[in-house]
């Protein structure tokens, strides 16, 4: 899902996992939901000692690995999100939730500049799940930049007849972006220059 008030979105998070932390300091989901929470406010060296917290309290809760994924992203250690990613796989080799992780690892090999890697990963995403429109999305990206030029338009229309796909500007993605560190935000200028080149608006 895509948030179209994403800052409303954000403090409301923040104001349900305080709540639930209050109520119980020791809850591994609680942990968890403030981890995504710090993920969100850009705040990603906060966010992977909360996740922490979650896997010490409960080291097979899957859902916070992601959380180490999106921090090591953030801070430019596209190496890292791999490793944990792969940590998953070999957790839970089933897990319904893997689509996110090959989208991390889809994301990392962007930021390492392995388009044709990329582009594998992000089909893994949306063939686990269709209706997911962020893999949907990086998958257009990733098959402009690595010459899949014609597959990236055709791409393109699926992610935009996809309900959830409320992002549908390069603007739009812009805003989506939360770290400042600059080997993240040249994975997002990449992104961008991705979907440029397979047709998506600027604005």
């Amino acid at each position: 899902m895509q948030s179209i008030d994403r800052d409303a979105d954000i403090r409301r998070s923040d104001e349900l996992a305080a709540r639930a932390l209050a109520a119980d300091p020791n809850s591994y989901y609680a942990r968890h939901a403030k981890a995504r929470v710090l993920v969100a406010q850009k705040r990603a060296d906060e966010a992977l000692v909360e996740a922490e917290r979650s896997l010490r309290l409960n080291p097979g809760f899957i859902p916070s690995y992601l959380v180490l994924c999106q921090a090591s992203l953030m801070l430019g250690s596209p190496k890292k999100a791999i490793e944990h990613a792969a940590k998953v796989k070999r957790l839970s080799p089933p897990d319904p939730y893997l689509y996110v992780f090959h989208t991390q690892e889809g994301l990392a090999h962007i930021m390492l500049h392995e388009d044709d890697v990329a582009v594998a990963c992000l089909r893994q995403a949306v063939a686990n799940n269709p209706e997911f429109p962020a893999a949907s999305g990086y998958l257009v990206a990733a098959l402009a930049l690595s010459g899949k030029a014609a597959e990236a338009r055709e791409q393109l229309e699926r992610y935009l007849s996809l309900r959830d796909a409320h992002i549908r500007t390069i603007a739009g993605w812009r805003r989506m972006a939360y770290s400042e560190d600059p080997a993240y935000l040249a994975l997002r200028e990449r992104i961008y220059e991705g979907l440029r080149k397979a047709g998506m608006a600027e604005q």
